[in-house]
């Protein structure tokens, strides 16, 4: 009687799920302008450019390479979302040598890469771990320029 009183009550589930289920395929049926595209960036480590400013050689995986990929899919749809991963500073000497001197109190300028964030329309941005590589109130000064940039800054 008991495994009785089991299958019925997982038979029900069913039924409940296919009817919960069925009204959505005739909406899914129907031709939409809802379609959107999720575009997102990690680990750029400091690559502003698409030449290493060390030994001047060619990098494949740049924000310059992002900025013309972007631009091309923005072209064919409508709705895209841009989002970075995180681990964007810390990597090269253009991104950690303009963080030194804003410690410092030597520059005001942005950052490269949270230029950059800004400049390709990214629409928001989540810290990674190597952004904690940093001190607090360096990172505090990029994530405000971010927000008053229209790039806001997520995290949990």
């Amino acid at each position: 009687m008991k495994h009785l009183f089991k299958r019925s009550i997982a038979l029900l589930c069913v039924l409940a799920m296919l009817l919960t289920i069925a009204p959505l395929s005739v909406f899914a049926a129907e031709e939409t302008d809802n379609e959107f595209v999720v575009l997102s960036t990690t680990d750029m480590h400091g690559r502003v450019w698409d030449k290493n400013v060390l030994n001047d050689t060619n990098m494949s995986n740049s924000m310059l390479n992002v900025a013309t990929a972007v631009k091309e899919i923005r072209a064919s749809y409508d709705n895209v979302i841009l989002l970075d991963n995180g681990d964007t500073y810390q990597g090269t000497p253009v991104s950690s040598y303009q963080l030194s001197l804003q410690k410092q109190g030597l520059t005001e300028l942005p950052n490269p890469m949270a230029l950059s964030l800004k400049e390709i329309g990214y629409d928001a941005f989540v810290p990674g771990n190597h952004e904690f590589n940093f001190e607090w109130d360096n990172m505090r000064g990029v994530y405000q320029w971010l927000e008053e940039n229209g790039v806001p800054v997520l995290a949990a």
